[in-house]
């Protein structure tokens, strides 16, 4: 066991330590704030946080304009591809004969002046903005709204295809028989992989 006088000293001792530490706490305490006042470091924490401000409002504003540029190419690929597919679902309603199913086929996959929309997508094939519409849907992360049209779309034209080869195919030369089914074949195919 210690004697008091040992436990005397040894308080004092701890006593002593303690008030040595909150001193110098105190004086770090006062340095940093007396170096923080100065006008140079004023100037300088100043002149980082403008920076840093500037820099994240130049990337936000950056970030929303791009965005914003993504959903307007969106709504007119989108406005331009349903333009392209009701004109065609039209005019099949009117169709009666293999020409005539041809020529609707070749609307619907390639530009035409009847089913353009907006000027910036002329000479663009249907598949092409579909595709693009597909991609920025993806990167922008809204799943395409048109899915189950697009597949309707694709076994409409199955089904034409089977009622082209069942019908009247014997009038059409041989190139032409395998130029459309070619065609069909590789459109479906470009749907498929959408």
């Amino acid at each position: 066991m210690l004697t008091s006088e040992e436990q005397t000293r040894i308080i004092e001792d701890e006593r002593i330590r303690q008030e040595v530490q909150n001193l110098i706490k105190k004086t770090e305490t006062r340095s940093v704030w007396k170096l923080l006042n100065e006008p140079f470091s004023l100037w300088l924490l100043s002149t980082i946080v403008v920076g840093l401000f500037t820099f994240t409002y130049a990337q936000l504003n950056a970030y929303i304009k791009a965005r914003e540029d993504r959903r307007t190419r969106l709504e007119k690929l989108d406005v331009q591809a349903a333009s392209r597919v009701e004109f065609t679902v039209e005019r099949r309603k009117q169709a009666t004969d293999v020409a005539q199913y041809a020529d609707l086929l070749r609307t619907l996959l390639q530009d035409t002046d009847e089913t353009r929309m907006f000027p910036e997508f002329r000479d663009r094939s249907t598949l092409s903005i579909v595709w693009e519409e597909a991609q920025l849907r993806k990167t922008i992360g809204n799943p395409t709204p048109h899915d189950q049209q697009a597949q309707n779309a694709i076994a409409e034209l199955e089904l034409e295809y089977v009622k082209l080869d069942r019908s009247d195919l014997t009038k059409m030369s041989e190139k032409d028989k395998q130029t459309l089914r070619a065609e069909i074949d590789g459109k479906i195919d470009a749907l498929n992989r959408l």
